[in-house]
């Protein structure tokens, strides 16, 4: 079995298999929760922030730092996935605060990894 994992921010995640369509979605209300499951490469900073949610009272943010590279923030890990099983994922990013880069800066990545392990890279 493979599993694999989503890098980025997430609003929302559908597996579908032959036997089960299983839906899921995280807004980040829930801030006793970790932010991410996880990190990889220069990501400086991340968490829960208030100010301006998409929707509801809070929303994820991630800080690249130096900015170089591609680091990534795990968001979501779907395991135990079979060949011919899809996943969907949705996402809303929103650009800098500090009025001068308004661009949503991110993207969206999935990869496969060992069901024992979120950090495992075997392939995309």
């Amino acid at each position: 079995m493979r599993t694999m994992l989503v890098t980025a921010a997430v609003a929302a995640t559908v597996a579908t298999s032959a036997t089960a369509d299983i839906t899921a979605s995280s807004g980040w209300e829930d801030t006793s929760s970790p932010a991410i499951l996880g990190s990889y490469g220069n990501l400086f900073d991340w968490g829960y922030e208030t100010a301006d949610p998409y929707a509801g009272n809070s929303s994820l943010f991630m800080v690249e730092d130096p900015v170089s590279g591609t680091p990534q923030g795990y968001v979501a890990w779907v395991t135990d996935l079979t060949e011919g099983d899809t996943v969907t994922v949705s996402m809303w990013m929103k650009g800098a605060s500090n009025g001068v880069d308004s661009d949503g800066k991110g993207r969206l990545w999935g990869h496969y990894s060992a069901n024992d392990d979120i950090t495992s890279y075997q392939g995309s």
